[in-house]
């Protein structure tokens, strides 16, 4: 599984392996993912000033990412 850091969202998002869904945790100070709090990005119901164009561009990336490495 890729993990990407994102320092904008102070998060890491991933796909998860079944529906490819994004899903996300915070960001420890030490740059460590916080997996006990992970939760699905589509579940979001705070948007206010989320940039949804960054968040895609990370969706993009994870999910060419996944491509170039032939993970299925």
């Amino acid at each position: 599984m890729t993990m990407l850091m994102s320092l904008q969202f102070g998060r890491h998002f991933w796909l998860d392996d079944e529906d490819l869904d994004l899903m996300s945790c915070p960001t420890f100070v030490d740059g460590q993912p916080d997996r006990l709090n992970e939760d699905y990005v589509r579940e979001w119901m705070d948007l206010e000033g989320v940039d949804l164009g960054k968040l895609l561009d990370i969706y993009k990336t994870l999910l060419l990412d996944r491509e170039v490495n032939n993970v299925h």
